[in-house]
């Protein structure tokens, strides 16, 4: 784990110094795009989105700031393997599961902060968990994906 985050240490200064060469004029509408095709099953419309080498890491994170469940990839075939998976598309797989809005959207010259959240409490009136997403761009491409999935029963 720990070469991986020096691993994206590294990307997100090349992601900032390569957003300066070619700035993007609309990074939301990106982010909208990659998520509505994620949403759909459209997994070969969703890396067109994204850069060759593009890295994805993701894991859950208690209250107490212990992590669990840690998946990472690197490039664009390791990524359309995990592009279907929660915090990485909005819509339910089944009725009983939520689906997600985004919200507290950040938006900077090379980089897009926000936060998925459930559209409902689970059965025992709990909430259900959320994701807090970090993406960052190379041009209109996304460089690095940061998925952290907030478990709100900890």
């Amino acid at each position: 784990m720990i070469i991986i985050m020096a691993t994206l240490s590294g990307c997100a200064g090349q992601a900032n110094q390569n957003q300066s060469a070619k700035a993007c004029p609309d990074l939301t509408k990106i982010i909208e795009a990659f998520y509505a095709a994620n949403d759909a099953s459209q997994f070969a419309t969703s890396v067109q989105y994204l850069t060759d080498d593009v890295v994805l890491v993701t894991w859950a994170e208690g209250a107490n700031g212990h992590h669990m469940i840690f998946h990472s990839a690197i490039g664009k075939d390791q990524v359309r393997n995990l592009l279907g998976k929660p915090g990485l598309k909005r819509t339910a797989d089944q009725p009983d599961l939520p689906n997600f809005t985004m919200q507290e959207v950040r938006v900077s010259p090379s980089k897009v902060t926000f936060k998925l959240m459930p559209d409902r409490l689970r059965r025992d009136n709990r909430p259900e968990n959320f994701y807090i997403v970090e993406v960052f761009f190379s041009g209109c491409q996304i460089e690095i994906l940061k998925v952290v999935e907030r478990i709100t029963w900890l």
